[in-house]
């Protein structure tokens, strides 16, 4: 089973994902986690409740408040130098994919995220 992971301060995208992912929850091809910020994340990576594995994909907003994803992406990727890290951001800015870049060997998406393509992500893995 794949674990997704999003980190989103935008409660009602955390909605929009779990709907768009719906069949593949039931069907126990994947499983959801998702969380309003970096510490959110994290957190539940200290308490045991979110491990990282090949399996694990994380999807995160780049600006939100308290943690962003460009703090978080960088924190999980010292843990887990091998993770799935794809940024998302409402702003198109070369800065932020400039800045995500040196760590991130994935795709920066710019929302709206088309569902598709994410679930193309996480299932096209399972063709290589």
């Amino acid at each position: 089973m794949k674990t997704v992971v999003f980190v989103d301060d935008e409660k009602f995208i955390h909605g929009l994902f779990k709907i768009g992912f719906k069949k593949l929850i039931r069907e126990k091809k994947i499983k959801i986690h998702s969380y309003l910020d970096g510490n959110e994340c994290l957190d539940a990576l200290d308490k045991g409740e979110l491990k990282f594995d090949d399996n694990t994909y994380l999807f995160t907003d780049v600006t939100m408040p308290h943690m962003d994803g460009i703090t978080l992406s960088n924190e999980i990727y010292n843990r887990y130098p091998s993770a799935k890290i794809y940024m998302l951001s409402a702003i198109g800015d070369d800065e932020y994919q400039g800045r995500t870049s040196d760590i991130h060997r994935f795709p920066f998406f710019e929302k709206p995220v088309n569902i598709n393509d994410i679930k193309n992500i996480i299932l096209g893995d399972e063709t290589n």
